[in-house]
């Protein structure tokens, strides 16, 4: 593997080339690059026509949900050609109301979704934002059986005890994350 002073220096390269629109973002998302300790902790900025397929999937309270094709992928490493990726991956695209006026609130929950999730948590590859609206959207790790009250709700029978007793382990260690943070999650669903 290559030092970290080359890759940090790459992104540092590649800060020029790309804008968000918005200051709080473009830092944010720089300072996630520049202090990752693994390929699976980088945070980019995404131009929303590397999204195909695009699905809508869901509404909540905070926005909206759609399935992509993100036709890039993550970054999964470094060699002496550039980034490596992993291409052509399902993505989660969580939209957020009224988002064309993003905040220093809300980059601070991505930051501790980012920062404090841990391997209980839906992994954030990004952030995108819609031409028509201008709203921003977070690109998220697609969950394949969707939340885990869709997952409980369609295949609680099937699951043996093994499985449920795991369900509630990865839920309690994400909670233990968030909590030893000094966080609280204030969402958190039966």
């Amino acid at each position: 593997m290559l030092c970290r002073h080359k890759i940090v220096g790459k992104f540092e390269r590649e800060f020029h080339n790309w804008t968000s629109g918005n200051d709080d973002i473009d830092k944010f998302i720089q300072q996630t690059q520049l202090y990752a300790k693994n390929f699976s902790e980088i945070i980019e900025w995404i131009s929303f026509d590397k999204f195909t397929n695009i699905k809508y999937l869901s509404k909540g309270g905070f926005g909206i949900i759609f399935r992509a094709i993100w036709t890039d992928g993550y970054i999964d490493g470094f060699n002496n050609n550039g980034w490596t990726r992993k291409p052509r991956i399902n993505v989660c695209l969580k939209s957020l109301h009224n988002s064309k006026d993003i905040n220093k609130d809300f980059l601070d929950e991505v930051k501790n979704q980012h920062n404090y999730g841990g391997i209980s948590s839906i992994k954030i590859y990004g952030i995108t934002k819609v031409p028509q609206g201008n709203d921003y959207m977070i690109v998220m790790q697609y969950a394949k059986q969707g939340s885990l009250r869709q997952l409980l709700d369609s295949r609680f029978h099937e699951l043996n005890w093994n499985c449920k007793i795991n369900i509630l382990y990865y839920m309690a260690q994400g909670l233990y994350a968030i909590h030893d943070a000094k966080l609280v999650h204030k969402d958190f669903h039966s």
